[in-house]
């Protein structure tokens, strides 16, 4: 025992290599899951990279049919190319001997180039005796022969033998010309893919992506149609007035395009809110006109009745869809700050406009013939209208020298006449007509409004009449024939932007798919 103290009793080998070993196996276990892990990112990665080597080598195939077709293409045509010069050199022989043979007049011509003398002359039509009258200049249009510039193709014809005697015939000259018109084949749609091409950087391993096409590849946001095809549908459905339906079959006959009415829709308000900017100008361009001319018909939304109203200058036509007919509908569009001349009908909801005020003459006239077949036997009633037409047309006959110009004085005369007018109208109509007569409830209009009848006038810029905004309103009453009206407010939206651009630019002469597809690729405002 003595020798025992102090001493450390020796270790055994096996409790020392235990933990060792557990530690060695974890490290082991851990390496293992870690290699069966990048084994299997290495076999999704290899089997991607099999998958793009088939998509690849399926490219290549069909890039080198294609090359194979273009190949036989280019042949066909370098076939007909040669063909084509030997007919070309040939034509030129012929031409170079007929030259020469009417130049020596071998062929019994003047040597000029004119047929030869035994060719009948036309005889001219002797004269008649009343001169024909002269037709408009689009009359029979179509039948005009398109100038040499505007024809690509021409196709000789001549006979090779005389039909009498057999003898060979050679040469000649255009005796008629005769045209045919037609259109060219109905083309497919063309479908452009982009391929987003993903790579990853050696450096950090990063994958990078490019950004989707946009504007500069004539995409429109996320959408996948081009503006052409955009521009056609909203041209279709707002100018040529076509239901959905017929779109839809008319897209799938000529260009084999197939959508649906709800995508046909989407298409439609796609080109609204792009159009949306454009609207707000013309409704600017309205308010600091110095004549508009309004007017307003019903239109139904969704069932419930509602109006659209039309505000019209020569250059400018602006729409908007409200579900209310009174004032505040054109003090909306028009503004407090509006100092032009305002033309429009009797509707009393205009007569909240302060400033100068048009009414329509074409209205009354309306009005006055109807009652005139209301009462064709009351003579005077007729001599009445009589008085009220010579009025009117002595307003409306051509100025005189004095009121022509933006002279103060110019513009004395063109008042001091507009009140004698006013007038005349006074006494044709007389406060004391009795009630029973049938032109009293025209004659109590024409003294309420009698201020508002003379504009014109006053200022030559101002027509008589509302003219202007039922001619502008009148493909959208055909429409409202058509389809009923709108079932959403954005519907509505959507029918009035498109009406209001395409419209004034039909106005101005523009073309429609140009201008839709400016529309359509102009980026917005920032």
């Amino acid at each position: 025992m003595r020798g025992m103290v102090g001493s450390t009793p020796a270790a055994d080998p096996d409790t020392l290599a235990a933990p060792a070993l557990r530690r060695a196996l974890t490290q082991e276990r851990a390496k293992r899951v870690a290699a069966e892990q990048e084994a299997a990112r290495l076999r999704g990665a290899l089997g991607r990279q099999q998958a793009l080597l088939a998509r690849l080598e399926a490219l290549v195939a069909t890039q080198g049919r294609q090359l194979v077709a273009l190949t036989e293409r280019v042949a066909a045509l370098t076939r007909h190319n040669t063909a084509l010069q030997v007919d070309v050199a040939t034509l030129r022989a012929e031409n170079a001997r007929l030259r020469e043979a009417l130049a020596t007049g071998e062929s019994g011509g003047a040597g000029d180039g004119s047929p030869p003398a035994w060719v009948k002359a036309k005889t001219p039509r002797p004269a008649t005796k009343s001169p024909r009258k002269q037709r408009a200049a689009a009359h029979n249009a179509g039948r005009r022969r398109a100038p040499a510039a505007a024809v690509q193709e021409q196709v000789r014809h001549a006979v090779d033998a005389c039909p009498a005697c057999g003898t060979g015939l050679a040469g000649g000259w255009v005796h008629r010309r005769v045209q045919v018109v037609d259109l060219p084949p109905l083309a497919p749609a063309v479908i452009t893919e982009h391929l987003l091409l993903a790579r990853q950087c050696r450096g950090c391993g990063r994958r990078v992506l490019p950004p989707p096409p946009g504007l500069p590849a004539a995409r429109l946001g996320r959408g996948r149609f081009g503006p052409r095809l955009l521009a056609a549908v909203a041209v279709m459905r707002t100018v040529e007035r076509l239901p959905l339906r017929q779109i839809q079959a008319r897209l799938a006959r000529e260009h084999a395009v197939h959508l649906s009415t709800g995508g046909l829709v989407r298409v439609l308000r796609t080109v609204a809110a792009q159009a949306t900017p454009a609207y707000a100008a013309l409704a600017a361009t309205v308010r600091g006109s110095p004549t508009v001319h309004a007017d307003e018909t019903g239109w139904r939304e969704d069932g419930q009745h509602g109006y659209v109203w039309t505000f019209s200058t020569p250059d400018v036509r602006y729409f908007q869809h409200a579900l209310s007919r009174s004032g505040d509908v054109p003090e909306g569009v028009l503004g407090v700050d509006f100092e032009g001349t305002l033309v429009t009908d009797f509707y009393a909801a205009y007569d909240r406009f302060g400033g100068p005020h048009q009414r329509c003459w074409s209205h009354l006239w309306r009005d006055l013939k109807d009652l005139l077949r209301q009462h064709p036997d009351d003579a005077a009633l007729a001599a009445w209208v009589a008085g009220l037409g010579t009025v009117y047309r002595a307003a409306t006959a051509p100025r005189p020298a004095r009121e022509v110009g933006d002279t103060p004085a110019a513009a004395t005369a063109r008042a001091r006449r507009a009140r004698d007018y006013e007038r005349q109208l006074s006494a044709l109509c007389p406060t004391t007509l009795p009630r029973e007569r049938p032109e009293a409830t025209l004659a109590t209009r024409i003294r309420r409004y009698l201020p508002d009848l003379f504009t014109f006038v006053r200022d030559p810029r101002v027509p008589p009449t509302n003219n202007a905004a039922e001619r502008s309103i009148r493909p959208l009453v055909i429409a409202r024939k058509i389809s009923g009206g709108t079932r959403s407010a954005a519907g509505s939206r959507t029918r009035m932007v498109l009406a209001s651009v395409l419209g004034t630019a039909q106005l101005r002469g523009h073309d429609l798919l140009a201008t839709c597809q400016h529309l359509l690729l102009t980026p917005p405002p920032p």
